[in-house]
């Protein structure tokens, strides 16, 4: 069967054309020279540069569009001549991941009055027109060092138990080897995962995890003596732009779910807060989006530890998490609404567990502990999910 006819009978869609100089949905830049993936930390400290200088012009058309972006008139990428759509067309490498990458990439366009202005509007809005995440004022007693301590202490999993630490299946090490080496196609692949990772759907809608167990099975940087907990003083302003993703340590340290929602604004990016439930949405025509990354995965399912680089970005809404669980009971079985999973040993991408595809964006998405459903998801080729390792036997970039 060839991936053209596993895609279609997994979904079917029409195969995007692969940009000739950016890789599509990953920060992992193309030599325009050679074809090749830029992963050295010099190559990417060139990348960054070469993307912040352009910004002396871009900056211009980015600080004009302003207003009709921040109302949602119209998208970033669609203005011509702006960052993100040079970016999208593959004229700009893509923006790389790290505070060195991104302090060359702000120093090579330090000079830019408009985007050093666009920035100080975009901090000064943050906390009206844009929304806030807050966190609490109050100390609680359930959070203190000496109770945090014992909770771990008589929670933790073993070892053996621990979600994050399960090899990948012995039976699928072969099969992925081969692939890795160039020896079998994607398609083969991704029909052996779907033996191996088959996905698990929901019937009915997880019980909410109680608040405490949330704030104190993180730490103590994370909880502030619990001033981290919504529904224990934190709170985020409704229509505040957020990624949101399951806490990782939490899961997989005392088998605890709960959602980790950190602000994308600049004046809210410092600020994570965890609570029970997460419901974004859409703003105009920005649609919520999944960001998984195939190099990230490729490592995890080489044996790397999870860390959280896969995220759900989007618009907060204040919804209680008793007014989420009833939404998730009404949408569970309903035909717009899809459950999402992510794997990193099966692949770099979300996906849509009734057929395995990757999912892209979503019109709306309730997350509750590890049931996430998404509204109208949009999918799309599982060979745009590329990485920065080069397929040995066809030279170009391996997907994951």
């Amino acid at each position: 069967m060839t991936n053209e006819e596993l895609f279609k009978k997994l979904g079917g869609f029409n195969p995007k054309p692969i940009n000739n100089f950016v890789t599509p949905k990953e920060d992992v830049a193309l030599n325009p020279f050679t074809g090749k993936p830029i992963v050295s930390l010099a190559g990417q400290l060139g990348t960054s540069m070469v993307r912040g200088i352009p910004q002396l012009a871009t900056g211009l058309v980015d600080l004009a569009a302003l207003p009709l972006s921040l109302s949602n008139v119209v998208n970033p990428e669609n203005v011509f001549g702006s960052t993100a759509q040079l970016t999208k067309q593959g004229f700009l490498p893509p923006a790389q991941t790290g505070l060195i990458n991104q302090g060359v990439e702000m120093g090579s366009s330090m000079f830019n009055p408009p985007l050093a202005l666009k920035n100080a509007l975009m901090v000064g809005l943050s906390p009206g027109l844009l929304g806030s995440v807050h966190l609490g004022k109050k100390s609680f007693p359930q959070f203190s060092d000496e109770f945090l301590e014992n909770f771990k202490n008589k929670n933790r999993l073993p070892v053996e138990k621990k979600i994050g630490n399960k090899p990948m299946p012995s039976e699928l090490v072969p099969f992925f080897d081969d692939y890795i080496k160039g020896n079998i196609s994607q398609s083969d692949y991704i029909k052996q995962t779907m033996k191996f990772f088959p996905p698990q759907t929901f019937t009915k809608v997880p019980k909410l995890t109680p608040l405490d167990n949330i704030g104190q099975a993180l730490n103590k940087k994370q909880t502030d003596k619990g001033k981290a907990i919504l529904g224990r003083g934190a709170f985020i302003d409704e229509g505040t732009k957020v990624e949101s993703r399951l806490d990782i340590p939490a899961y997989n340290e005392f088998g605890i779910w709960s959602a980790s929602i950190r602000g994308k604004t600049p004046e809210n990016m410092t600020k994570t807060v965890y609570g029970q439930t997460a419901h974004l949405v859409s703003k105009g025509k920005e649609k919520i989006k999944f960001l998984g990354s195939g190099t990230k995965s490729l490592k995890v399912a080489e044996g790397g530890n999870k860390s959280p680089f896969a995220v759900m970005e989007g618009y907060y809404k204040a919804t209680s998490p008793k007014k989420s669980t009833q939404l998730a009971e009404k949408y569970i079985n309903n035909s717009e609404w899809s459950q999402i999973g992510m794997n990193p040993r099966r692949a770099g991408y979300f996906y849509d567990k009734a057929d395995g595809m990757p999912v892209s964006e979503a019109d709306e998405v309730i997350q509750i502990g590890p049931l996430v459903l998404g509204k109208n998801v949009k999918k799309f080729n599982p060979k745009d999910s590329l990485t920065n390792r080069t397929n040995p036997k066809t030279g170009g970039l391996l997907s994951f």
